[in-house]
């Protein structure tokens, strides 16, 4: 077992600081209210369209949210010990920042894969006729990869 130098580690210090990991939470993905500019709904509202599929709207299930979160799981699990080890020094909720910053960018990962049902030949010709070729699907213009967010909280 490694000693480390330092005041705030003594035995009660720790064990606060123990006790305190569990009131850390990681968020990634459309966490305020902001609006699409062009649908004029909530990120958030969006993503669970899609995420989910929507009959009403002719739009298959395409869960990049949750492809987000599988995708993170292995460079979380790397990346915990020393978050875990900050945390304990400092007490700092932002030694969470690159678990974080694995889970964003592994919403933004989901997305660019494409392994969702391909977009309709009506959507391919609503795009065409806005002068966009792209058959690229969740990236029409950039808004939901390019507005995913992430927070830490302490409660």
């Amino acid at each position: 077992m490694e000693i480390l130098d330092g005041s705030d580690l003594n035995w009660l210090s720790l064990v606060e600081k123990m006790i305190q990991l569990s009131t850390i939470e990681v968020d990634a993905g459309y966490l305020t209210s902001k609006i699409h500019p062009n649908s004029q709904l909530t990120y958030a509202a969006l993503a669970t369209i899609h995420q989910y599929g929507s009959e009403k709207h002719n739009i298959p299930e395409r869960p990049f949210i949750s492809d987000g979160a599988v995708l993170s799981q292995q460079g979380i699990v790397q990346a915990l010990p020393a978050s875990y080890l900050n945390f304990l020094k400092s007490g700092n909720k932002e030694s969470f920042k690159p678990i974080a910053k694995i889970s964003g960018e592994s919403i933004a990962r989901a997305i660019a894969e494409q392994k969702f049902t391909k977009l309709s030949d009506v959507t391919l010709r609503d795009r065409k006729s806005r002068n966009n070729p792209s058959s690229l699907i969740l990236i029409d213009e950039g808004y939901l990869i390019n507005n995913i967010e992430t927070d830490i909280t302490q409660k």
